[in-house]
């Protein structure tokens, strides 16, 4: 038996351009500590691997200090072995920090191609192939067997999983290549959402997702798989591990009349999330009248919150329909925009047509239209 932790896509150095230089550099900061807390949690339950599995780094240029920091991190636990298979972010190029950085003997890099390693006094093989470019279309399980079954037999590897492999981009492996291969446990990385503990054929397999999410298409639980793994299967459970969330949550302004109202409905929306989060709130329903609502004034109802943003998906009510009967200017331009709104090819046109009606009607009232970021 042997005791590991599994992480993968932490994408250290990632810029977080939509933030503020300085939440951006807290942001930064925060991965590094997360991968700390990691190799931490490994060492609290006896683990004796920890399998890297691809875009630890985000781009192959990162920051040399960051390197550096890692290497220590690592150096600090001789007793665990660290194995890193490069992914398509972090690929393993001739400038790689993976090349210019120092790393203690702990720590085993895959290059291209198969690689094997035997764990000197026990009865545990990894294998790895780390990527060399940020397109891959090798399938290295395709056909791959391990060399003795009577191990455990582990692999760390930056993967796509599909049933289509001559249509992906990056190296693809199939359920049935991994079922083929004889591994006990495949680590793999790539995705940024835990799978859950899967198998196929005889080999239990999973991606732990990234450990901390860096935008709003990534939310939900973020963190690493550790456990056992023995001849007969193994014993791993996800470790939530990320340090703020991203939430997206939807504020529905059906019937609101004023920016008051308004407020009160986001508040109520977000009541239930921590302050550390990074909140994006999706206005929906349909307002009163020509009632728009402003996202930079209806920010104060996200105060506290460690970054927020409002996005404006609310249409115009169905009172407007008697604007459409009267035989005035009004009425006249009403009439049109609906039908414009009504033959709009897709979502974001309607949406801009709908804005362009309850503007046309603030402009058409002599009352101040506002000025809205998007």
């Amino acid at each position: 038996m042997i005791v590991l932790a599994h992480l993968a896509d932490l994408h250290l150095d990632t810029p977080f351009s939509a933030l503020s230089p300085s939440d951006a550099a807290v942001r930064r900061q925060e991965l590094k500590e997360t991968f700390a807390a990691a190799v931490a949690y490994a060492v609290s339950t006896g683990a004796r691997l920890m399998l890297l599995c691809g875009d630890l780094f985000d781009n192959e240029y990162a920051g040399g200090q960051t390197a550096a920091f890692l290497a220590r991190i690592m150096g600090e636990v001789p007793d665990i072995r660290f194995f890193i298979a490069p992914g398509n972010h972090d690929y393993l190029s001739a400038h790689s920090v993976y090349r210019t950085t120092a790393f203690p003997e702990n720590v085993h890099i895959f290059g291209g191609g198969m690689e094997r390693v035997d764990i000197p006094g026990t009865d545990v093989t990894v294998y790895g192939f780390g990527a060399t470019a940020p397109q891959c279309l090798e399938r290295p399980l395709s056909g791959f067997r391990v060399a003795d079954t009577g191990r455990i037999n582990i692999m760390a590897a930056h993967m796509t999983l599909t049933t289509s492999p001559h249509k992906e981009l990056y190296t693809p492996v199939t359920a049935e290549d991994i079922a083929r291969s004889g591994l006990t446990y495949l680590a793999l990385g790539h995705i940024h959402s835990f799978s859950g503990i899967q198998r196929a054929g005889r080999t239990f397999y999973a991606y732990p997702g990234c450990p901390e999410g860096r935008g709003f298409d990534e939310c939900g639980p973020k963190g690493m798989i550790a456990g056992t793994v023995d001849k007969t299967g193994c014993a791993l459970s996800f470790v939530p591990l990320q340090r703020r969330s991203y939430e997206t949550v939807t504020a529905d302004l059906s019937g609101v009349s004023d920016h008051y109202e308004a407020k009160a409905r986001i508040a109520a929306a977000l009541k239930e999330l921590s302050l550390s989060s990074l909140v994006r709130v999706v206005l929906s329903g349909r307002v009163k009248g020509d009632y728009l609502p402003e996202p930079a004034v209806l920010a104060e109802a996200c105060g506290g919150f460690f970054y927020a943003e409002i996005t404006d998906s609310t249409s115009a009510g169905p009172e407007l329909s008697e604007l459409a009967s009267e035989r005035t200017l009004k009425g006249l331009f009403v009439r049109r925009m609906m039908k414009i709104i009504e033959k709009a090819a897709d979502g974001e046109e309607k949406r801009l047509a709908d804005r362009a009606l309850r503007f046309g009607l603030k402009a058409l009232a002599d009352e101040e239209v506002p000025c809205l970021e998007d």
